[in-house]
């Protein structure tokens, strides 16, 4: 069957033949003990060692296999599970590239992140390739990152289960030349994956990190079992590999962690954990964890994962396959969602929230909302109207429901005991039979001691868990919603429920569908409020993960925003991540809404052709105007230049950036027909693959522009004799103010001489040459092409460490000294006292009256001329 990826939670797998059912919860009647190191352990004989080893891994292995096998619709009635599988995108990225780090206003990289390394970032990757190394570097550590139901839970499970079916052969490569296939079947040496979920865990107590990793989790195990696999292990660590899952699901702070323990210290959970993941506990082991952002951003050095893998949602066959699959019997859910709510495909790629999609469309025939907000609060509406529930609107449990999702979000915990249901009133028999609900027990005995978190129940996923929380404080008083907008409003584990309130209490349409059910008392003077705060927010300085949280939020208001983004500061400013499609989409509608921007950066971010069109198609509709634009450094993937001009010409876009972004003449030649522009700026540097086509290209939209150019880089572009000479004949006369042409060392004697002409015919008032490496009889050249135009500055400062002038070269500066009026700059050159005088010479002879000569390290020396 399939396995569609959403997180959901699992009951645990007991199959103990004495386990019993008590009061709802699953109760084991025959856990045995373990022996701490202080204990005799009884020896075994050859024979018995190598069973109770066999007997270890058997049971690990069989447990995980449960755990991981349970279907990911069969909770939802309407549903079915597809027969058939899909993986979302999964890319390797530089997650902490840009990230602030705790205590520091803004993050600076370690050095260890060299730019190398920087090749991998936004690379797609397969499940088996999860530990391949990052260079010479071991991979120990691999974290799988994402939002809200992006599949980090089911992913796992997969890869843990295929591991213990020898499904899934990992190839894990510690240097380049290195390659070692990892597979259960044909190895001597046990290997195997061990499935934690960190909701299984106990919430108090000391244990050794046995007692914690496989005797709260393998309760089946013997205690000769547990003892000789455990010894086994600390052995042959490098086959296993620990699969952690939820690290955000607990308030655990594992950056305040530092004791070091060994493999038999007893200790607290957290610091088990945090040893694990930094290596003091099984260093040569293979860890993999999984996590939201906003849990690891902060963590130091040894907590960070030596990869991280970005789960970039479902691509849009797998979207539209699934939603046809799921439905048991209502086959109009696809037609309806792609012709009513085309704009939901795109935040569809998020497993979950396509599963809650399908779910409401089958419940709700009229849909027709297009925010996060209105699915999932349809969706609850949809759980409590249906015929399945126990409670109603008017029922207390639902008051009490929302008031414990509110304090375990503000704790940060998933998890709710007996006394968390004490604290709100409510009993839970009430809640166990919700869909929403799941028990599960946790009873371990160690040293003789029960440690027991009876019925410790969760919500089926941690969105829905927030989406009552966001019900709650929505329904509080005016002071105590001041309070909670004060104190929690901005703090990053909230954000999905600031989303999930804006939507809901800002947009008319989301609110007017539910307000039946959710009727809001004062909502005129909470939605003043909740607009105060986001004004302060978009006025603040805030990280580029927390910017875009507040533009989805944002965005989830609808119309109810239109003033705060009239008010918005006059630029959109994001850098150094990978934009997902999601985030594209958000970022097009919000700028669709806005009508100018002074600045919109967007470089280093991995745009595509795909999310090129995706901000295309929602700006289009708008009539933004755009002073700059900047999507340099934007090399990993090919992106459509032909949306990006649409872009230009519809929003009068000025200036533009667009360096490093693997251009070529196919890729530009999408561009060849395009209307005039008001570009004043463009810079294509670094463009080394673009041919005579696309610079000519260049040329023209410099001169179809309906402004008068300022500037134009074409710095390192390799420019030859051919392009040089075609990029003059597109120019034509067209006047520039500014011309940029560093780091083009292949122009030649007759390309230098043309590019003379061009700085003629353009008027041009400043040029850059510099680390062009020119010989003298180039730089002769370049002069003899000026013919009488002149310039105010000339840029030909060397490449070279040191660079003289000699005879030759004299002669050649003599020939640039009547076309520079104010300055040339010969930066790193190096002029002894003969050549010097010479120099003087010509400069007293034929220089302007303001002209000056700058040198040697760093333009320390210069030479004036001499009345």
């Amino acid at each position: 069957m399939a396995q569609v990826f959403v997180e959901q939670p699992e009951l645990l797998q007991v199959s103990n033949s004495h386990s019993t059912i008590i009061g709802g919860g699953i109760h084991n009647t025959s856990i045995t003990t373990i022996h701490s190191r202080n204990e005799s352990i009884p020896k075994a004989s050859s024979r018995g060692r190598r069973e109770s080893v066999r007997g270890f891994f058997n049971k690990i292995k069989i447990t995980t296999e449960n755990k991981t096998g349970a279907s990911v619709v069969a909770e939802y009635s309407p549903l079915k599970e597809p027969d058939f599988e899909v993986c979302p995108i999964l890319l390797q990225v530089d997650f902490y590239r840009g990230v602030e780090a705790a205590g520091n206003e803004q993050y600076s990289p370690e050095s260890n992140f060299t730019p190398g390394v920087d090749k991998w970032k936004g690379q797609r990757v397969a499940l088996e390739q999860l530990h391949d190394s990052l260079g010479k570097t071991r991979c120990r550590h691999v974290s799988l990152v994402g939002g809200a139901g992006s599949g980090k839970t089911t992913l796992l499970k997969r890869y843990a289960r295929g591991l213990a079916e020898g499904k899934i052969s990992v190839k894990i490569r510690e240097r380049p030349d290195v390659c070692r296939r990892l597979t259960m079947p044909r190895r001597r040496k046990p290997f195997f994956g061990h499935f934690i979920n960190v909701r299984d865990l106990p919430i108090g107590g000391t244990f050794t990190p046995c007692e914690l990793i496989f005797k709260s989790m393998v309760k089946e195990l013997s205690k000769d079992e547990l003892n000789a696999g455990y010894n086994k292990l600390i052995n042959n660590q490098e086959n296993c590999i620990f699969i952690i899952d939820g690290l955000d699901q607990y308030d655990w702070q594992l950056e305040n962690e530092s004791a070091k323990i060994d493999y038999f210290t007893s200790t607290t959970v957290p610091s088990i954990i945090y040893n694990l993941l930094c290596g003091e506990l099984f260093p040569n082991a293979w860890v993999v964890t999984s996590s939201r952002q906003h849990k690891i951003r902060f963590f130091q050095d040894r907590l960070r994962a030596d990869k991280i893998i970005v789960l970039n949602g479902l691509e849009q066959p797998d979207i539209e396959h699934l939603a046809v699959a799921l439905p048991k019997s209502d086959t109009t859910v696809w037609s309806r969602l792609s012709e009513r709510c085309p704009n939901l495909l795109i935040m569809c790629r998020t497993p979950l929230f396509l599963i809650f999609t399908v779910l409401v469309f089958i419940c709700k025939t009229d849909f027709s909302l297009d925010t996060m907000a209105g699915v999932m609060t349809v969706f609850i509406q949809c759980f409590v109207e249906s015929k399945y529930a126990t409670i109603s609107k008017e029922s207390s449990t639902l008051q009490k429901l929302k008031k414990l999702a509110f304090q375990g979000t503000v704790e940060r915990r998933v998890l709710f005991t007996e006394d968390d249901f004490k604290t709100v009133d409510l009993k839970s028999e009430d809640a166990q039979d919700l869909i929403i609900f799941a028990p599960r027990q946790t009873s371990i005995i160690i040293r003789e001691k029960l440690f027991s978190d009876d019925y410790v129940m969760f919500f089926c996923h941690q969105s829905v868990q927030e989406t009552f929380a966001m019900l709650h404080i929505s329904k509080m008083d005016v002071n105590k919603f001041r309070q909670f907008l004060e104190e929690n409003i901005n703090v990053p584990h909230f954000s999905v429920v600031r989303r999930l309130l804006c939507g809901f209490l800002l947009n008319r349409e989301t609110y007017e569908a539910t307000h039946g059910l959710f009727q809001v008392s004062d909502h005129e003077e909470k939605k003043v409020l909740l607009a105060v705060f986001l004004k302060e927010a978009l006025e603040a300085h805030l990280s580029r993960q927390d910017y875009l949280e507040l533009l989805s939020s944002l965005y989830e208001s609808g119309s109810g925003a239109d003033s705060l983004l009239d008010s918005h500061p006059s630029y959109v400013k994001l850098s150094r991540f990978v934009l997902t499609p999601t985030d594209a989409y958000v970022l097009g509608r919000i700028l669709s809404r806005m009508h100018k921007l002074d600045i919109f950066e967007l470089w280093d971010t991995d745009l595509n052709e795909e999310k090129m069109n995706i901000i295309w198609n929602e700006i289009q509709k708008s009539n933004l105007q755009i002073k700059s634009l900047d999507v340099h450094s934007n090399h990993r993937y090919d992106f459509d230049c032909g949306t990006l001009f649409k872009m230009i010409v519809h929003c009068e876009v000025e200036k533009l950036n667009i360096n490093d972004c693997s251009l070529t003449d196919e890729r530009l030649q999408k561009c060849a027909s395009f209307p005039p522009t008001k570009l004043v700026k463009v810079d294509i540097s670094r463009s080394e693959k673009l041919g005579s086509i696309g610079i000519a290209i260049i040329g023209n939209v410099v001169k179809n522009s309906q402004n008068e150019f300022k500037k134009l880089n074409i710095a390192k572009c390799n420019l030859t004799k051919n392009k040089i000479r075609c990029l003059h004949r597109s120019l034509g006369k067209t006047k520039i103010e500014i011309l940029d042409i560093n780091y083009n060392r292949s122009m030649g004697t007759q390309g230098a001489r043309i590019m003379g002409q061009i700085v003629e015919d353009s008027s041009a008032k400043k040029v850059n040459m510099s680390r062009c490496d020119q010989t003298a009889e180039e730089i002769s050249a370049f002069a003899k092409g000026l013919g009488e135009a002149t310039m105010d500055v000339l840029d030909i400062t060397t490449h070279e460490l040191k660079k003289y002038v000699t005879m030759p070269y004299v002669d050649a500066i003599s020939k640039l000294l009547p076309h520079v009026t104010q300055e040339l700059k010969m930066i790193d050159w190096k002029i002894n006292e003969r050549m010097k005088s010479m120099v003087q010479q010509h400069i007293d002879d034929s220089a302007h009256p303001d002209f000056k000569l700058v040198y040697e390290d760093n333009g320390r020396c210069t030479l004036t001329k001499q009345t």
